[in-house]
């Protein structure tokens, strides 16, 4: 089982679905909302129950309101997943959260964001030896701004991490309209994506899955293709 954490105080729901939805069609993918205002309670239309503790939601699964570490545990019990993919930005959830297999921060460069960022970094590595330096991608949302990573990286330098691949997407309006019709279907649609989102999730997704760049068009494919 592969968990990976992807922290930040975006709204990356739909980054992660996307991800989840391509990775889906060869692994068993949950997605684990650790995020503080809920993000994924009203972002997709529910199948089950509303209290059921896992969703199903396309060809994948969807864990809500996650607590801490423990209790996404306690919800998955036996069921076996090739790859999780935890979305978090909860102060206190994160503080004793163990070590991961891969992470990635979602950025942009607006102040609150990077500031938040660094709140949440900083809780995640609190109860953790600052000896062990732990290798992060960063996917940065570029919206036209004039600052550089350096300034990223000069706000976690104090921080045990090694800077891995950074993937830039730049905001398009037909990924927001994309974004906002798939809320309300039973199914992940990434059809009509712009070419930078679609350059960085093939990217992102290939990296985390070791698959080739050829081997992912294909994937691509497929995912557009089905339902």
């Amino acid at each position: 089982m592969k968990r990976i954490l992807l922290l930040g105080a975006l709204d990356k729901t739909d980054l992660i679905f996307y991800m989840a939805k391509l990775m889906s069609k060869h692994k068993k993918v949950l997605v684990a909302d650790v995020t503080e205002h809920h993000r994924y309670e009203y972002a997709y239309p529910k199948v089950q129950a509303e209290d059921a503790p896992i969703q199903q939601h396309d060809e994948f699964d969807v864990a809500e309101n996650i607590q801490n570490y423990l209790h996404l545990e306690k919800v998955i019990q036996s069921t076996e997943y090739d790859i999780i993919l935890i979305d978090a930005d909860h102060l206190e959830a994160l503080q004793y959260w163990p070590v991961c297999d891969e992470y990635i921060l979602v950025t942009s460069y607006e102040n609150p964001v990077i500031q938040r960022n660094a709140k949440v970094l900083e809780r995640y590595f609190r109860e953790k030896p600052m000896a062990e330096l732990l290798s992060f991608h960063k996917i940065i949302y570029e919206a036209g701004s004039t600052l550089t990573e350096k300034t990223i990286n000069e706000s976690l330098d104090r921080l045990p991490i090694v800077w891995d691949e950074t993937f830039v997407y730049y905001p398009d309006e037909r990924d927001m309209q994309q974004k906002i019709r798939n809320q309300y279907s039973n199914t992940v649609s990434i059809k009509g994506l712009s070419r930078p989102y679609r350059q960085v999730l093939s990217e992102i997704v290939g990296r985390i899955t070791d698959t080739r760049p050829a081997v992912m068009k294909t994937i691509w494919k497929q995912t557009e293709r089905s339902r």
